[in-house]
C-alpha cells in the first residue's frame, strides 16, 4: 500500500487487481514468516467468527503457487479478465465495462482465451 499514490488506473478493474496483488504479497510474506518461526495461531472459540469451531478449508499450497505463477505469466489484460471473472465473480457485462470491451460476448471470449492460456501455463 506504500505505492498507492503512484498507482494509475487504466480501467475500472485495475484497482481491484492492484489491491489483490498487494493482499497476496502480504499473505505470502506472512506464510514465509510463520514457516520460518513454526508458529501457528488460532482464533479463540469466542471470537465471534462464524464457523470458528470448524477449520476453514485451505487450498493446497503447491496448487495455489502453481496457479499464481501461471497467472503471473499472462499479459496484464488477460490476468485482469481472469481475476475479475473467477475471483471477483463479475459478470461478462461488468467485465466488458471494466476492461473497455465492446460487448458481453467480447468479454466472454477474452476470459475464455485467458483461461486457455492459464491452463497451458499450468501444464
Amino acid at each position: 500500500m506504500k505505492n498507492l499514490e503512484q498507482f494509475e488506473s487504466r480501467h475500472e478493474g485495475a484497482l481491484l487487481a492492484y489491491l489483490r496483488t498487494t493482499l497476496l504479497n502480504a499473505i505470502r510474506g506472512e506464510i514465509r514468516r510463520v514457516g520460518r518461526a513454526g508458529v501457528v495461531e488460532s482464533l479463540p472459540k469466542d471470537s465471534g467468527m462464524v464457523g470458528a469451531e470448524t477449520p476453514l478449508p485451505r487450498p493446497d499450497s503447491d496448487q495455489w503457487l502453481d496457479y499464481e505463477n501461471a497467472l503471473a505469466k499472462l499479459p496484464e489484460i488477460k490476468r485482469e479478465a481472469v481475476l475479475l471473472r473467477l475471483e471477483f465473480g463479475m459478470s461478462y457485462a461488468e467485465i466488458a465495462s471494466a476492461l473497455d470491451r465492446p460487448s458481453e460476448a467480447a468479454a466472454s471470449m477474452m476470459v475464455s482465451r485467458a483461461l486457455v492460456d492459464l491452463a497451458r501455463h499450468l501444464e
